[in-house]
């Protein structure tokens, strides 16, 4: 399949809620909690897909405010032999229409800058149907443009190993040329469909543009958050929430090292096959309470009982990276988590830009953090893991045998 422009009525098949480790039934849809927007988000929101009515205002207000001063300025510079002077109305009349011109013209500004181009990417095994096509289509609407990469793979059986590296690569080459071909001054939404290790992989491998924001479909509906250009330090973002990574626990082999994150607020992870020297479980928590779910929206008050995107996606990363840090040259890193496909992405952007904590480490797994991380996805039908190699890091062969 191949990228594609598609215009605001004619969409793709919308991202399913990104749920990394069990794909959401027809009822199960809504798995990640959304907070409520602000009244100008609303609003804009609403406006979005009715921006012809900001056009034809502008049109209007500028065409008057226009005339108007066409007038007061006959009036200030009067003919010869005509009277010097204008009158209050004049004025009043003509500073009203330029003030709301300009007011309109900001409101269009926002809305091209806020809902310019949407990039839906999807990357999906044959069997995953999609659950969010009449939402991707309402929300296409409001936007300038949309854009579309799409790739698929078959259907596996149960603990198959997969390549997708060449499928992937193509994937980011293609959303990255969409996107640099797209208008520098409106803005980017990425919308991402994809397994858990793809969504990681597009993640490491994409120029995140400043100012790029991400969508997540829940159900009816979508919510939306923007990564910070600068990302903060530590667990900065967490905003009260503490992250609970459990030292090494349930060990039952002499290798590798497994990382569970249940991020969606469904439940403990399944546990994927094998045996593992180490094993650790990332929550987030407000004290002694139950595990947070991950809440799309950005800055949440911290009694709140929900933890933003940008905290969850930083104390993530900061757990597979000093794991890997910790791993013995020879082991494997396997990833199993469930968490939404926007923080998935942004979880591949940390690691591969902030790679080890320690200056100047020269263990290959902190080096190439990918040639030692697995990251298998859950799948539904056959109820067992799936194995794909994703990342041209990755070892070519199936070499999950070392730990299954």
């Amino acid at each position: 399949m191949t990228a594609a422009n598609a215009d605001k009525q004619e969409t793709s098949p919308p991202p399913v809620l990104a749920e990394a480790v069990v794909r959401p039934s027809p009822t199960q849809v809504n798995d990640v909690p959304a907070r409520p927007q602000s009244v100008w988000a609303r609003a804009l929101g609403a406006l979005a897909p009715r921006r012809w009515v900001v056009d034809v205002g502008l049109a209007l207000s500028g065409t008057v405010a226009v005339a108007l001063a066409g007038l007061v300025l006959n009036d200030i510079l009067p003919a010869p032999h005509q009277e010097f002077g204008s009158t209050p109305a004049r004025w009043a009349w003509t500073v009203a229409f330029l003030l709301v011109t300009s007011l309109l013209v900001g409101l269009r500004w926002k809305l091209t800058s806020g809902y310019g181009t949407l990039f839906y990417v999807q990357h999906l095994a044959a069997d995953m149907p999609n659950w969010h096509l009449p939402t991707l289509r309402r929300q296409a609407k409001g936007y300038l443009d949309v854009r579309t990469v799409i790739r698929g793979f078959s259907a596996q059986v149960a603990g198959a190993f997969v390549d997708l590296v060449q499928d992937q690569e193509r994937l980011d080459q293609d959303l990255q040329a969409e996107l640099n071909r797209d208008r520098i001054d409106s803005g980017y939404t990425l919308a991402p469909n994809l397994i858990l290790p793809s969504a990681m992989a597009l993640g490491s491998s994409l120029y995140w543009w400043p100012g790029m924001t991400l969508i997540e479909f829940l159900g009816s509906h979508s919510i939306s958050w923007q990564p910070p250009d600068d990302w903060p330090s530590g667990d900065a973002g967490l905003k009260g929430a503490k992250v609970t990574a459990s030292g090494p626990v349930e060990s039952d082999g002499q290798h590798h090292h497994l990382v569970l994150a249940a991020l969606t607020g469904q439940g403990p992870v399944t546990r994927p096959p094998g045996r593992y020297a180490t094993v650790s479980r990332v929550d987030l928590r407000h004290g002694d309470e139950k595990p947070l779910p991950v809440t799309m929206e950005q800055n949440p008050h911290p009694e709140s009982g929900h933890v933003d995107p940008v905290g969850a996606s930083l104390v993530l990363a900061a757990e597979i990276q000093r794991a890997l840090h910790e791993l013995p040259d020879d082991d494997f890193l396997v990833l199993a988590a469930r968490l939404p496909k926007t923080v998935a992405a942004a979880v591949g952007r940390l690691i591969a830009e902030r790679r080890c904590a320690i200056p100047r480490c020269a263990r290959p797994a902190c080096r190439d953090p990918w040639s030692r991380l697995l990251v298998p996805y859950w799948d539904q039908a056959t109820s067992s893991y799936v194995w794909p190699r994703v990342h041209r890091s990755q070892p070519k062969e199936p070499h999950m045998d070392a730990v299954a």
